[in-house]
């Protein structure tokens, strides 16, 4: 019988390695994925702390440096011009609801509460006010 319970206790001793075997390498796996996320988004943000002091120095019609998206699918891209605005005349001037819904959607970041619907500003965001926020985010005030 302690043969028996002996044979019981390797096998539920081998499966318990094996388990955390599969374990340990999941977590690895994950954390080195993570760690790869991370750096990616790092080193967006990183470029997006300069575009945005470059933005803050434009002249109003001096070119706008655009923002790379920091995270999520297409991470590190940029969008086209339009819907991104070329400077800042044309930011606080000629940018309309849907370019700025589609930069919402682009870099995933709602500018105005209640956001625009069917191109139109809600009453509590004007279109000011939304061209205002896409500003600051994009760092031109």
């Amino acid at each position: 019988m302690k043969a028996h319970v002996t044979a019981s206790e390797q096998r539920t001793k081998a499966h318990i390695d094996e388990s955390e075997q599969r374990t340990k390498a999941y977590v690895d796996a994950k954390t080195a994925e993570l760690k790869e996320e991370f750096s990616s988004a790092l080193a967006h943000v990183g470029f997006n702390i300069v575009a945005r002091l470059k933005n803050v120095a434009a002249a109003t019609d001096a070119p706008l440096e655009k923002l790379k998206k920091e995270s999520g699918q297409n991470a590190g891209s940029m969008p086209p011009s339009p819907p991104f605005p070329a400077d800042k005349a044309a930011l606080f001037g000629t940018t309309t609801a849907e370019h700025i819904n589609a930069l919402q959607n682009f870099y995933g970041v709602e500018f105005g509460a209640g956001a625009a619907e069917a191109g139109r500003a809600s009453r509590t965001n004007t279109l000011q006010q939304r061209r205002r926020q896409l500003g600051a985010f994009l760092g031109a005030r």
